[in-house]
């Protein structure tokens, strides 16, 4: 018998803590999170950090955008908070809690200032961790049930620019859209704007060196110069197919105005044809007549 009470004891504590094990796991998968970052300086690959980076620019505004979908139950968000390592962090509070009926998501955005380069450093990237808090009711009293915390497997992904750094990226990202000018000029493309691309080309592979090695501000200088020479090659380019288009033009008058006095030869030529044609008609008749009048009996 007391072997019995003793089993079916162990078999009732099992069963406990399995359900507790299975209400632990259903309990981190109460709330999927996602984020993106919007209105970036640069989204995308960084030659320096070779990696692909949400970056601002210091003293600009950073919008989180957080995405959160409730599992089996409904969630009730009362706040959404953003960690830095450079140990500030920015939230947006919710009261009454912001409701996340199950198996539906709500988009949350937390705001915030990005600090300059001093604080946060435009030399490496920056790693954050996204905390979502939800508590048991909206109405009091409250408590927080959990913090649903996400981290992106891919952090640090953060970059603050400095001033000088995100002009030089707005450059190389103008000079990166810019087509070649014989691309709309096609044969109209003289040696002067083919020349300047190829500087502009040699401008713009210096400023990408300088800005690998970090020297923003030469870079800066080099793409800027290369955006000058791009304007110069265009402005020849166009010049030069205006010349063409105007020599097109004169030669095309001229083969018209010889083709215009050939028409007018060939007329005249067509005009004299006829009358000669007809004075010789005359003659004929007159001719025959002639000859009648000579084999007319007498």
């Amino acid at each position: 018998m007391k072997r019995i009470f003793l089993s079916t004891l162990t078999l009732l504590f099992s069963t406990l803590v399995l359900i507790s094990t299975i209400n632990r796991v259903q309990a981190a998968d109460d709330l999927a999170i996602s984020r993106d970052w919007v209105g970036c300086t640069v989204r995308g690959y960084d030659p320096y950090y070779d990696k692909n980076v949400f970056a601002y620019k210091t003293g600009s505004t950073a919008i989180l955008v957080v995405t959160a979908t409730a599992d089996y139950r409904q969630i009730n968000v009362s706040n959404v908070i953003v960690s830095f390592d450079w140990g500030r962090n920015y939230s947006v509070s919710f009261d009454p809690p912001m409701k996340v009926p199950r198996y539906e998501s709500r988009v949350f955005t937390v705001t915030l200032s990005v600090p300059d380069t001093s604080e946060a450093s435009n030399l490496f990237l920056h790693s954050y961790t996204i905390f979502v808090e939800h508590v048991n009711s909206t109405i009091e009293p409250k408590k927080v049930l959990k913090e649903e915390t996400f981290k992106d497997v891919y952090a640090p992904d953060f970059a603050v620019y400095s001033t000088v750094q995100a002009e030089a990226q707005e450059l190389s990202q103008i000079l990166s859209g810019m087509p070649d000018p014989s691309t709309y000029y096609y044969y109209y493309y003289s040696n002067e704007a083919r020349l300047l691309c190829l500087r502009a080309d040699n401008e713009t592979a210096a400023g990408s060196l300088s800005y690998v090695k970090g020297n923003f501000l030469d870079a800066k200088m080099h793409y800027q110069n290369a955006l000058d020479l791009m304007a110069q090659a265009y402005s020849a380019a166009a010049s030069f197919a205006s010349k063409y288009d105007a020599a097109m033009l004169r030669q095309f008058e001229s083969t018209a105005n010889v083709f215009s006095g050939l028409s007018t030869a060939m007329i005249l030529i067509g005009i004299a044809t006829l009358l000669f044609g007809i004075g010789y008609i005359i003659k004929y008749i007159g001719t025959l007549r002639k000859t009648d009048k000579s084999q007319a009996p007498t």
